[in-house]
């Protein structure tokens, strides 16, 4: 039987899925023309409201409104995290992850572009409490070998240590950014399989789940359609979980063009 702390965590996550946008938002969503109208929706219309006031519409652009959204997001899990049950950490750990390695590609590519030091100048300052890493360090980083000593007593250290350019190359950014996420999805199964209630295991791993089948969807679309990866190509750069037969993967992967994929996806 689950505790009273789990079901308060069961009680608030469903609170905050009521909130979610639904179906007809993300209609009005897509007929936007602009970044200025999404961010008037969203402020006017959706839970977002709370985390985009004070904020001038008509002046923002992608690059303040993605952060003060993904703030809200964060603010939500670390709500959640106050409940030691391993669910919720768990959760927390995963999220905070994702927001890690986000900061960490950003950096590299801005390394890649030789603009490091206008990593400085983008980077959300205001999302500092959700990480796991320092975002000030961060921003101070001028070479990949600053990015790993920043990194060295991280869980990416070791992850990104692999895709050390040569003198004079770039970062493989597309790859050591799916080795990141894949270590992260890997330690959330992990923590899921040493869960010792079995209802909270298999709610969780469910949910788990959910999220890397969507993000292996994501990707098949992304190479098919950016790289034009043969399918054994972009079957090798799926996350090893998920509820998605093989069958399915392969069928997806095989898939013609991105139209097909959407097809076979429904």
């Amino acid at each position: 039987m689950p505790s009273k702390s789990c079901n308060a965590v069961l009680a608030k996550s469903r609170a905050m899925y009521g909130r979610c946008l639904k179906e007809d938002d993300y209609r009005q969503l897509v007929e936007c023309k602009t970044v200025s109208e999404v961010a008037a929706y969203l402020k006017s219309r959706t839970c977002y409201g709370k985390a985009l006031t004070g904020m001038i519409e008509t002046e923002i652009h992608r690059g303040q409104l993605e952060p003060l959204l993904r703030q809200e997001l964060y603010a939500d899990v670390l709500a959640l995290s106050r409940y030691t049950t391993d669910n919720a950490l768990a959760v927390t750990d995963f999220v905070t992850a994702r927001l890690d390695i986000e900061q960490i590609v950003h950096c590299m590519i801005m390394l890649n572009i030789g603009k490091a030091e206008d990593f400085a100048l983008s980077i959300p300052l205001m999302l500092d409490p959700f990480t796991s890493i320092s975002l000030k360090q961060l921003a101070a980083v001028r070479s990949y070998d600053d990015l790993l000593n920043v990194l060295q007593h991280t869980r990416y250290y070791t992850v990104l240590l692999k895709y050390r350019p040569a003198e004079g190359q770039p970062v493989d950014i597309a790859a050591a950014e799916i080795a990141l996420h894949n270590k992260n999805y890997g330690t959330a199964i992990e923590a899921v399989e040493k869960m010792p209630n079995r209802t909270e295991q298999k709610e969780l791993r469910d949910l788990f789940y959910a999220v890397f089948d969507f993000e292996n969807l994501e990707r098949i679309l992304r190479l098919k359609k950016y790289h034009r990866f043969k399918a054994e190509t972009i079957r090798s750069l799926l996350i090893p979980y998920g509820r998605l037969s093989q069958k399915n993967i392969d069928s997806l992967c095989a898939a013609d063009d991105i139209g097909d994929v959407y097809e076979l996806a429904k």
